[in-house]
Protein backbone atom coordinates (compact mmCIF):
# COMPACT_ATOMS: atom_id res chain seq x y z
CA UNK A 1 0.00 0.00 0.00
CA UNK A 2 1.46 3.41 -0.95
CA UNK A 3 2.27 5.87 1.81
CA UNK A 4 -0.41 8.58 2.07
CA UNK A 5 -0.06 11.85 3.86
CA UNK A 6 -2.84 13.24 6.07
CA UNK A 7 -3.56 15.74 3.30
CA UNK A 8 -4.03 12.93 0.75
CA UNK A 9 -6.32 10.99 3.09
CA UNK A 10 -8.52 14.07 3.60
CA UNK A 11 -8.71 14.68 -0.16
CA UNK A 12 -9.78 11.07 -0.81
CA UNK A 13 -12.35 11.31 1.99
CA UNK A 14 -13.82 14.46 0.40
CA UNK A 15 -14.06 12.72 -2.96
CA UNK A 16 -15.79 9.65 -1.47
CA UNK A 17 -18.19 11.90 0.41
CA UNK A 18 -19.11 13.64 -2.84
CA UNK A 19 -19.67 10.26 -4.52
CA UNK A 20 -22.01 9.30 -1.71
CA UNK A 21 -23.93 12.54 -2.15
CA UNK A 22 -24.06 11.82 -5.89
CA UNK A 23 -25.61 8.40 -5.26
CA UNK A 24 -28.25 9.91 -2.97
CA UNK A 25 -29.04 12.65 -5.52
CA UNK A 26 -29.29 10.09 -8.32
CA UNK A 27 -31.73 7.98 -6.29
CA UNK A 28 -33.88 11.04 -5.50
CA UNK A 29 -33.92 12.05 -9.17
CA UNK A 30 -35.14 8.63 -10.20
CA UNK A 31 -31.90 7.46 -11.82
CA UNK A 32 -31.44 10.33 -14.30
CA UNK A 33 -28.15 9.10 -15.88
CA UNK A 34 -27.21 12.29 -17.73
CA UNK A 35 -27.70 14.46 -14.67
CA UNK A 36 -25.81 11.92 -12.54
CA UNK A 37 -22.75 12.04 -14.82
CA UNK A 38 -22.81 15.84 -14.75
CA UNK A 39 -22.84 15.82 -10.97
CA UNK A 40 -20.02 13.22 -10.97
CA UNK A 41 -17.87 15.48 -13.16
CA UNK A 42 -18.50 18.43 -10.86
CA UNK A 43 -17.65 16.31 -7.80
CA UNK A 44 -14.39 15.07 -9.35
CA UNK A 45 -13.35 18.59 -10.35
CA UNK A 46 -14.17 19.95 -6.91
CA UNK A 47 -12.17 17.27 -5.13
CA UNK A 48 -9.16 17.80 -7.40
CA UNK A 49 -9.33 21.55 -6.95
CA UNK A 50 -9.48 21.22 -3.19
CA UNK A 51 -6.49 18.85 -3.27
CA UNK A 52 -4.35 21.20 -5.35
CA UNK A 53 -5.32 24.33 -3.47
CA UNK A 54 -4.70 22.87 -0.05
CA UNK A 55 -1.55 20.84 -0.74
CA UNK A 56 1.22 21.91 1.67
CA UNK A 57 3.86 24.23 0.13
CA UNK A 58 6.85 22.35 -1.29
CA UNK A 59 5.12 18.96 -1.09
CA UNK A 60 6.36 16.49 -3.68
CA UNK A 61 4.85 13.40 -5.21
CA UNK A 62 8.27 11.66 -5.23
CA UNK A 63 10.49 11.01 -2.25
CA UNK A 64 13.99 9.86 -3.27
CA UNK A 65 14.56 7.51 -0.36
CA UNK A 66 16.36 5.00 -2.60
CA UNK A 67 17.68 7.24 -5.33
CA UNK A 68 20.18 4.88 -7.00
CA UNK A 69 17.34 2.42 -7.69
CA UNK A 70 15.00 5.04 -9.20
CA UNK A 71 14.87 5.41 -12.96
CA UNK A 72 17.78 3.00 -13.35
CA UNK A 73 20.40 5.41 -12.00
CA UNK A 74 23.71 3.65 -11.44
CA UNK A 75 22.17 0.45 -10.13
CA UNK A 76 25.28 -1.59 -10.73
CA UNK A 77 27.70 0.81 -9.08
CA UNK A 78 26.04 1.41 -5.74
CA UNK A 79 28.15 -0.56 -3.28
CA UNK A 80 25.70 -0.30 -0.45
CA UNK A 81 27.86 1.75 1.87
CA UNK A 82 31.32 0.30 1.43
CA UNK A 83 33.73 1.26 4.16
CA UNK A 84 35.50 4.60 3.97
CA UNK A 85 38.07 3.25 6.42
CA UNK A 86 40.83 2.44 3.96
CA UNK A 87 44.09 4.17 4.71
CA UNK A 88 45.78 6.28 2.09
CA UNK A 89 48.37 3.57 1.43
CA UNK A 90 45.65 0.98 0.74
CA UNK A 91 43.86 3.29 -1.68
CA UNK A 92 47.07 3.75 -3.63
CA UNK A 93 46.60 0.39 -5.36
CA UNK A 94 50.09 0.28 -6.74
CA UNK A 95 50.40 3.88 -7.88
CA UNK A 96 53.92 5.19 -8.36
CA UNK A 97 55.30 7.20 -5.50
CA UNK A 98 57.40 9.99 -6.99
CA UNK A 99 56.82 13.72 -6.71
CA UNK A 100 53.73 15.15 -8.40
CA UNK A 101 53.30 18.05 -10.74
CA UNK A 102 50.21 19.37 -12.41
CA UNK A 103 49.76 18.00 -15.89
CA UNK A 104 48.50 20.05 -18.75
CA UNK A 105 44.83 20.87 -19.08
CA UNK A 106 42.73 17.91 -20.12
CA UNK A 107 41.60 18.00 -23.72
CA UNK A 108 38.66 20.24 -24.43
CA UNK A 109 37.56 18.09 -27.34
CA UNK A 110 34.63 16.86 -25.31
CA UNK A 111 33.11 20.29 -24.78
CA UNK A 112 29.39 19.98 -25.23
CA UNK A 113 29.67 16.26 -25.94
CA UNK A 114 26.68 14.04 -25.40
CA UNK A 115 26.35 12.34 -22.02
CA UNK A 116 24.42 9.31 -20.83
CA UNK A 117 23.40 11.44 -17.86
CA UNK A 118 20.67 12.96 -20.00
CA UNK A 119 19.91 16.24 -21.68
CA UNK A 120 20.32 18.95 -19.08
CA UNK A 121 22.03 16.94 -16.38
CA UNK A 122 20.61 16.07 -12.97
CA UNK A 123 18.79 18.69 -10.96
CA UNK A 124 19.92 18.30 -7.36
CA UNK A 125 16.73 20.01 -6.21
CA UNK A 126 14.97 16.78 -7.18
CA UNK A 127 17.19 14.79 -4.85
CA UNK A 128 15.83 16.27 -1.65
CA UNK A 129 19.24 17.74 -0.80
CA UNK A 130 19.79 19.74 2.34
CA UNK A 131 20.49 23.41 1.76
CA UNK A 132 23.13 23.50 4.45
CA UNK A 133 24.91 21.28 6.92
CA UNK A 134 22.76 21.84 9.97
CA UNK A 135 22.48 19.22 12.66
CA UNK A 136 26.05 17.95 12.54
CA UNK A 137 28.87 18.68 14.98
CA UNK A 138 30.92 21.88 14.90
CA UNK A 139 34.36 22.29 13.28
CA UNK A 140 37.21 20.84 15.34
CA UNK A 141 40.98 20.29 15.56
CA UNK A 142 42.62 17.12 16.83
CA UNK A 143 45.88 18.83 17.82
CA UNK A 144 47.54 22.25 17.91
CA UNK A 145 49.12 21.92 14.48
CA UNK A 146 46.25 19.91 12.99
CA UNK A 147 44.03 21.47 10.32
CA UNK A 148 40.58 22.70 11.29
CA UNK A 149 38.07 20.13 10.10
CA UNK A 150 34.45 20.70 9.05
CA UNK A 151 32.12 17.69 9.41
CA UNK A 152 29.78 16.96 6.49
CA UNK A 153 26.71 14.77 6.65
CA UNK A 154 26.20 11.64 4.57
CA UNK A 155 24.13 12.59 1.55
CA UNK A 156 23.82 12.53 -2.21
CA UNK A 157 26.06 14.65 -4.41
CA UNK A 158 26.61 15.44 -8.05
CA UNK A 159 29.83 14.35 -9.74
CA UNK A 160 30.75 15.80 -13.10
CA UNK A 161 29.22 18.49 -15.27
CA UNK A 162 26.13 19.08 -17.39
CA UNK A 163 26.57 18.04 -20.99
CA UNK A 164 24.71 21.20 -22.05
CA UNK A 165 27.38 23.49 -20.58
CA UNK A 166 29.76 24.56 -23.38
CA UNK A 167 32.63 24.60 -20.88
CA UNK A 168 32.21 20.90 -20.12
CA UNK A 169 35.05 18.60 -21.18
CA UNK A 170 34.92 14.90 -21.96
CA UNK A 171 36.70 14.03 -18.69
CA UNK A 172 33.74 15.53 -16.75
CA UNK A 173 31.17 13.21 -18.34
CA UNK A 174 28.92 11.36 -17.87
CA UNK A 175 27.43 13.20 -14.92
CA UNK A 176 26.87 10.87 -11.97
CA UNK A 177 25.05 10.90 -8.67
CA UNK A 178 27.17 9.76 -5.71
CA UNK A 179 25.71 8.48 -2.47
CA UNK A 180 27.86 8.79 0.66
CA UNK A 181 27.11 6.12 3.23
CA UNK A 182 28.92 7.84 6.09
CA UNK A 183 29.63 11.42 7.17
CA UNK A 184 33.20 12.67 7.01
CA UNK A 185 35.14 15.83 7.88
CA UNK A 186 37.19 17.87 5.43
CA UNK A 187 39.72 20.64 5.99
CA UNK A 188 38.23 24.13 6.21
CA UNK A 189 41.18 25.35 4.13
CA UNK A 190 44.11 23.86 2.30
CA UNK A 191 46.98 22.67 4.51
CA UNK A 192 48.99 25.74 5.48
CA UNK A 193 52.74 26.27 5.45
CA UNK A 194 52.80 26.26 9.27
CA UNK A 195 50.92 22.96 9.44
CA UNK A 196 53.20 21.39 6.86
CA UNK A 197 56.31 22.73 8.58
CA UNK A 198 55.29 20.92 11.80
CA UNK A 199 55.25 17.71 9.76
CA UNK A 200 58.67 18.25 8.16
CA UNK A 201 60.26 19.14 11.51
CA UNK A 202 58.75 16.08 13.22
CA UNK A 203 59.66 13.62 10.47
CA UNK A 204 62.83 15.11 9.00
CA UNK A 205 61.24 15.05 5.57
CA UNK A 206 62.67 17.56 3.11
CA UNK A 207 60.83 20.84 2.71
CA UNK A 208 58.99 21.39 -0.59
CA UNK A 209 60.91 22.70 -3.56
CA UNK A 210 59.29 26.14 -3.43
CA UNK A 211 61.88 28.56 -2.03
CA UNK A 212 59.17 30.66 -0.39
CA UNK A 213 57.73 27.77 1.61
CA UNK A 214 61.19 26.67 2.74
CA UNK A 215 61.49 29.91 4.73
CA UNK A 216 57.87 30.74 5.57
CA UNK A 217 55.97 29.21 8.47
CA UNK A 218 52.84 31.34 8.23
CA UNK A 219 49.24 30.92 7.23
CA UNK A 220 49.58 30.77 3.45
CA UNK A 221 48.69 27.43 1.85
CA UNK A 222 51.57 25.01 1.45
CA UNK A 223 52.45 24.60 -2.24
CA UNK A 224 54.94 22.59 -4.30
CA UNK A 225 53.47 19.47 -2.71
CA UNK A 226 53.74 16.14 -4.52
CA UNK A 227 51.29 13.28 -4.24
CA UNK A 228 53.88 11.32 -2.25
CA UNK A 229 54.33 14.28 0.13
CA UNK A 230 50.60 14.58 0.70
CA UNK A 231 50.17 10.85 1.26
CA UNK A 232 53.02 10.81 3.79
CA UNK A 233 51.56 13.84 5.58
CA UNK A 234 48.16 12.19 6.12
CA UNK A 235 49.85 9.00 7.37
CA UNK A 236 51.83 11.09 9.89
CA UNK A 237 48.69 12.97 10.96
CA UNK A 238 46.85 9.68 11.46
CA UNK A 239 49.64 8.29 13.64
CA UNK A 240 49.90 11.54 15.61
CA UNK A 241 46.19 11.79 16.43
CA UNK A 242 45.07 8.18 16.44
CA UNK A 243 42.42 9.13 13.87
CA UNK A 244 42.17 8.19 10.20
CA UNK A 245 43.24 11.05 7.96
CA UNK A 246 43.56 10.69 4.19
CA UNK A 247 43.31 12.59 0.93
CA UNK A 248 39.76 13.23 -0.26
CA UNK A 249 38.33 11.33 -3.18
CA UNK A 250 37.29 13.43 -6.16
CA UNK A 251 33.65 12.71 -5.26
CA UNK A 252 34.14 13.95 -1.69
CA UNK A 253 35.93 17.02 -2.99
CA UNK A 254 33.12 17.92 -5.41
CA UNK A 255 30.48 17.33 -2.72
CA UNK A 256 32.33 19.64 -0.35
CA UNK A 257 32.92 22.29 -3.03
CA UNK A 258 29.33 22.34 -4.30
CA UNK A 259 27.86 22.64 -0.79
CA UNK A 260 24.46 21.44 -1.91
CA UNK A 261 24.28 23.14 -5.31
CA UNK A 262 24.56 21.88 -8.87
CA UNK A 263 26.27 24.95 -10.28
CA UNK A 264 29.59 25.19 -12.11
CA UNK A 265 31.01 27.19 -9.19
CA UNK A 266 29.72 27.10 -5.61
CA UNK A 267 26.35 28.94 -5.64
CA UNK A 268 26.73 30.26 -9.19
CA UNK A 269 27.20 29.10 -12.77
CA UNK A 270 29.63 31.97 -13.32
CA UNK A 271 32.46 33.02 -11.04
CA UNK A 272 31.46 36.19 -9.21
CA UNK A 273 33.91 39.06 -8.54
CA UNK A 274 35.73 38.78 -5.22
CA UNK A 275 34.34 35.28 -4.66
CA UNK A 276 37.69 33.49 -4.98
CA UNK A 277 41.39 34.09 -5.40
CA UNK A 278 41.44 33.54 -9.16
CA UNK A 279 40.54 35.43 -12.30
CA UNK A 280 39.81 39.14 -11.92
CA UNK A 281 40.18 38.82 -8.11
CA UNK A 282 43.61 37.15 -8.21
CA UNK A 283 46.02 38.81 -5.75
CA UNK A 284 48.95 36.36 -5.54
CA UNK A 285 48.88 33.65 -2.89
CA UNK A 286 47.05 35.06 0.12
CA UNK A 287 46.51 33.70 3.62
CA UNK A 288 44.43 30.54 3.68
CA UNK A 289 40.74 31.33 3.99
CA UNK A 290 40.97 34.96 2.87
CA UNK A 291 37.97 34.72 0.54
CA UNK A 292 34.29 34.01 1.35
CA UNK A 293 33.23 30.56 2.52
CA UNK A 294 30.83 28.34 0.60
CA UNK A 295 27.56 27.00 2.00
CA UNK A 296 29.38 24.41 4.13
CA UNK A 297 31.77 26.97 5.66
CA UNK A 298 34.73 25.78 3.55
CA UNK A 299 37.16 28.26 2.04
CA UNK A 300 39.32 28.31 -1.08
CA UNK A 301 37.49 25.44 -2.73
CA UNK A 302 37.83 27.66 -5.81
CA UNK A 303 41.17 29.28 -6.63
CA UNK A 304 44.19 29.73 -4.36
CA UNK A 305 45.87 26.38 -5.20
CA UNK A 306 45.04 23.37 -7.32
CA UNK A 307 44.37 20.45 -4.95
CA UNK A 308 45.51 16.83 -5.01
CA UNK A 309 42.86 14.12 -4.54
CA UNK A 310 43.36 10.39 -4.16
CA UNK A 311 41.78 9.21 -7.44
CA UNK A 312 43.87 7.63 -10.14
CA UNK A 313 43.44 9.47 -13.42
CA UNK A 314 40.42 8.48 -15.54
CA UNK A 315 39.56 9.77 -19.00
CA UNK A 316 35.84 9.95 -18.17
CA UNK A 317 33.47 9.30 -15.26
CA UNK A 318 31.76 6.22 -16.65
CA UNK A 319 33.36 3.77 -14.22
CA UNK A 320 33.99 6.06 -11.24
CA UNK A 321 32.50 4.56 -8.06
CA UNK A 322 29.18 6.07 -6.99
CA UNK A 323 29.71 5.35 -3.28
CA UNK A 324 32.25 8.15 -2.75
CA UNK A 325 35.38 6.00 -2.92
CA UNK A 326 38.24 7.11 -5.18
CA UNK A 327 38.64 5.79 -8.69
CA UNK A 328 41.46 3.26 -8.35
CA UNK A 329 40.89 0.04 -10.28
CA UNK A 330 39.34 1.86 -13.26
CA UNK A 331 42.11 4.43 -13.54
CA UNK A 332 45.72 5.02 -14.53
CA UNK A 333 47.53 5.05 -11.20
CA UNK A 334 50.77 6.25 -12.73
CA UNK A 335 48.96 9.61 -12.64
CA UNK A 336 46.62 11.10 -10.06
CA UNK A 337 43.84 13.68 -10.24
CA UNK A 338 44.05 17.41 -9.66
CA UNK A 339 41.00 19.49 -8.77
CA UNK A 340 40.58 23.28 -8.82
CA UNK A 341 43.21 25.67 -10.19
CA UNK A 342 46.00 27.93 -8.94
CA UNK A 343 45.33 31.63 -8.46
CA UNK A 344 47.03 32.68 -11.71
CA UNK A 345 45.22 30.16 -13.93
CA UNK A 346 42.04 30.60 -15.98
CA UNK A 347 38.83 30.32 -13.94
CA UNK A 348 37.46 27.68 -16.32
CA UNK A 349 39.91 25.22 -14.74
CA UNK A 350 38.48 26.02 -11.30
CA UNK A 351 34.95 24.88 -12.04
CA UNK A 352 33.86 22.30 -9.46
CA UNK A 353 33.66 19.51 -12.04
CA UNK A 354 36.97 20.35 -13.77
CA UNK A 355 39.79 17.82 -13.41
CA UNK A 356 43.31 17.40 -14.73
CA UNK A 357 45.95 14.66 -14.58
CA UNK A 358 48.71 14.98 -12.02
CA UNK A 359 51.97 13.51 -13.28
CA UNK A 360 54.01 11.62 -10.69
CA UNK A 361 57.27 13.42 -11.37
CA UNK A 362 58.14 16.69 -9.65
CA UNK A 363 56.24 19.11 -7.46
CA UNK A 364 55.66 22.65 -8.72
CA UNK A 365 54.18 25.94 -7.50
CA UNK A 366 50.40 26.18 -7.44
CA UNK A 367 49.73 22.66 -6.15
CA UNK A 368 48.60 21.95 -2.59
CA UNK A 369 46.03 19.78 -0.81
CA UNK A 370 43.47 19.54 1.94
CA UNK A 371 42.67 16.46 3.99
CA UNK A 372 39.69 14.34 5.02
CA UNK A 373 39.23 12.79 8.46
CA UNK A 374 36.90 9.85 8.85
CA UNK A 375 34.15 10.12 11.46
CA UNK A 376 32.96 7.23 13.61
Amino acid sequence: MPDLSLHDIITVALFLTMLLLLAIASFINGGNTRRSFAVLALATGAAASIGIATRPPGASTWAPTNLPEHAGLNKSSNRGGASFGRKAEDADAGGAGGGGAGGGAASASGAGAASSAGGGGFALAALGRTAGNAGIQQPFRDCTHCPEMVPLRASYAQLGARDTDPRTEAVELPQRIVRFAKPFAIGRTEITAAQYLAFTVATGRAAPACAELATVSGDKPAECISFADARTYVAWLSELTGRTYRLPSASEWEYAARAGTGDAYPASDNLQPNAANIGSSAVALTSAGSFPANGFGLRDMVGSLAEIVSDCWVSNLKNVPTDGLPAISAGDCSRRTLKDAAWWELPVFARVSARRPLDLATARPGIGFRVVRELN
